[in-house]
């Protein structure tokens, strides 16, 4: 690693939006701490208490709504971003390393004008978070094979690149996120604080879900499997960690089956006992805990780049069933990911897991996922694949992570 942190030391910069807590912001908290250089922010806003300010530069005290507004900070941000770059106290040529397409764009757009080595980090399904957003892809499509290089976190993304979006395919290079595995691992033997949910959950058997509850997360199907499940298993819990727009919606959703629902959120929260169905939890510290004592972890998103909360889970050994949506549960789960394939006949337990078809039926359950949840309730599955699991978290262990961005900034 000392390499890499002498040669980043000041002129190596991420730049990402802010440091709110997300799976971006992690990533950039953990290069910079491992490989030194500084961090540019966007917006002013840090939750992460290890990040030394010392080392962060902020761009815009606070953000504007009005579109020219907008411009003004945009043009203001390029020439601050200028002013650091050229404040380095050396003759190497800056690299700057971009997290998200807000500062993936300024990234590019300023070294037109100012020269420094582009490392564009794209983290999303360009095609369907910008679907509705034509004039970015097409910016996209035009500019960023310009960058000195483009990393993914995902094969799959990093193929929709070089086939739609002009990548050259030597510039395109997939990065899988890091992860502190020994420490996750560790923290997954940890009791939990909250008493009352870490009796609950060394009592009773538990379908766990870490989502944000958004569209994308089809948390509703979910629900509905749960549902099915219950009538079958009646002792069954359903606990889903995460906080998000459609909360209460969800909530309301989870009584409309008359389903006995737990939300944290309440403004007089009930004290957590074993006689709800649904948890709703909000965020909790140690979600690594539920992992481990879930008798199966579910994701049921109709889209993803590189989920972490299926590599989380497949840290602390849970078995996992996740929706085979483009792109990550595949690749994380099985070591077949050609994506032009169909993978229909590929459905059910794979390397690492199960792997089901996107739930898009809304209104009753998917008869396999129906199958599955039951087998692994019943113990009819054989889970010796578990076995192997150790070799697989280890390609997202840090220490190999991090060897793929020394590689990938000593080659630029």
């Amino acid at each position: 690693m000392d390499e890499v942190g002498a040669k980043g030391g000041r002129n190596l910069y991420f730049l990402i939006n802010s440091l709110n807590k997300g799976g971006a912001e992690r990533q950039v908290v953990t290069l910079q701490k491992s490989l030194g250089g500084k961090i540019i922010l966007l917006e002013n806003s840090v939750q992460y208490a290890e990040v030394d300010l010392q080392a962060v530069f902020i761009l815009n005290s606070s953000s504007v709504h009005s579109l020219s507004g907008k411009l003004v900070q945009y043009f203001r941000s390029l020439f601050k971003l200028r002013s650091i770059i050229k404040g380095s106290n050396t003759q190497d040529k800056p690299i700057i390393i971009s997290f998200l397409e807000r500062s993936n764009t300024l990234n590019l757009v300023s070294s037109f004008f100012f020269g420094q080595i582009v490392i564009l980090s794209v983290r999303i399904n360009l095609d369907i978070q910008y679907k509705s957003a034509p004039l970015f892809r097409l910016f996209a499509k035009c500019f960023y094979r310009f960058a000195d290089a483009v990393s993914t976190n995902s094969e799959g993304m990093r193929k929709l690149l070089v086939d739609q979006y002009n990548i050259p395919e030597k510039r395109a290079v997939f990065v899988p996120n890091a992860y502190e595995v020994t420490s996750i691992q560790r923290m997954s033997d940890r009791p939990l604080d909250y008493l009352e949910l870490e009796n609950l959950a060394l009592k009773s058997p538990f379908l766990l879900s870490v989502n944000r509850l958004d569209e994308q997360k089809l948390i509703k199907a979910q629900l509905i499997l749960y549902e099915e499940l219950k009538k079958i298993k009646p002792k069954v819990k359903l606990l889903i960690v995460g906080d998000g727009p459609l909360r209460d919606e969800l909530v309301h959703y989870g009584k409309a089956l008359d389903l006995k629902i737990f939300n944290e959120a309440e403004k007089e929260r009930p004290v957590l006992t074993d006689k709800y169905d649904v948890y709703f939890l909000g965020l909790i510290a140690n979600p690594y805990r539920l992992y481990k004592l879930s008798k199966c972890f579910i994701l049921t998103s109709s889209y993803e780049s590189l989920p972490n909360v299926v590599i989380e889970a497949l840290i602390c050994n849970a078995t996992i069933l996740a929706a085979d949506c483009r792109f990550g549960p595949r690749e994380i789960l099985t070591s077949d990911i050609n994506y032009d394939i169909n993978y229909k006949h590929r459905y059910g337990l794979n390397n690492y897991g199960v792997l089901l078809p996107v739930p898009s039926e809304m209104t009753k359950a998917n008869p396999l996922w129906s199958k599955y949840l039951l087998d692994i309730f019943d113990e009819k599955i054989d889970l010796s694949f578990k076995l192997n699991i150790v070799n697989k978290t280890e390609e997202y262990s840090k220490e190999n992570v991090l060897m793929k961005w020394m590689t990938l900034i000593k080659d630029n």
